[in-house]
């Protein structure tokens, strides 16, 4: 428990450290537990519904069984590593080349993928599910392949450092029940929301900087069109049948 303490705390303040204990034995264990620990806290403050006063009418989560936020948990996982993959891959094309070539080449990938699913989406396009599939496969297949370049080292340490950067939406988390909640405040959700996203920005950028020589710039544009994919995918499993609409509700909008 020391060791996962100790692990946790570099990842409040210390990128650099952080990025150091990632390459140290044992390292990707203590990453997981991190991880873990994000996702029960997740799911239990999911439960508690906190937001329920921004919209009352909007379709969030009601009161559900433990079945359902077992279901739900057990989505997480499976998001979190989505989320890994993909920026890993994306910091894996965006730290080298034509800063500005590699970004057009990375904006139009997220596009295709945004796209496709709009199309998808919208009824009355009568776009078959086979053909749906086809083209997310002729997106997805390059994307596979590009990934297997990536050395198994890299892939273990950045995957540590990622599932370390939850100790920041654990600390969020908490300020939510914490402050949103009790005071009702759209605000104070706001900046809850606001100082996570460039606290993780910044941590990342400066982590990867330390841990790869990657300018920060490059890890955090990897990092924001690895967000935009990974968004994309909760919707693409209920488009094709593989989430329940509830859960998919919980994920999107608790």
């Amino acid at each position: 428990m020391r060791k996962l303490v100790e692990f946790a705390r570099l990842f409040i303040f210390s990128p650099g450290k952080a990025a150091e204990a990632c390459g140290r034995p044992g390292a990707w264990m203590q990453g997981l537990r991190v991880g873990l620990l994000f996702i029960v806290i997740q799911v239990f403050v999911s439960s508690l519904n906190p937001l329920s006063f921004m919209d009352p009418t909007a379709p969030l989560a009601q009161a559900h069984n433990f079945g359902f936020w077992l279901t739900v948990g057990a989505c997480e996982p499976l998001l979190m590593c989505l989320s890994i993959f993909f920026t890993v891959l994306l910091f894996e094309w965006m730290r080298t080349g034509w800063l500005p070539l590699k970004t057009a080449a990375a904006t139009m990938w997220c596009a295709f993928l945004i796209g496709l699913t709009l199309v998808y989406a919208r009824s009355g396009l009568n776009l078959s599910k086979a053909f749906f599939l086809a083209l997310l496969c002729l997106w997805l297949l390059p994307t596979i392949a590009f990934s297997r370049r990536i050395a198994r080292e890299q892939w273990l340490r950045m995957a540590t450092f990622l599932l370390g950067l939850s100790v920041i939406q654990i600390i969020c988390l908490i300020l939510e029940l914490a402050v949103v909640a009790p005071t009702r405040s759209t605000a104070a959700f706001y900046a809850v929301c606001l100082t996570t996203l460039l606290w993780m920005l910044g941590f990342f950028g400066a982590g990867m900087r330390q841990m790869t020589g990657t300018s920060s710039a490059r890890s955090v544009l990897a990092f924001i069109f690895a967000m935009i994919v990974s968004s994309v995918f909760p919707i693409l499993a209920y488009l094709l049948g593989l989430m329940p609409k509830e859960v998919l509700k919980v994920i999107l909008f608790v």
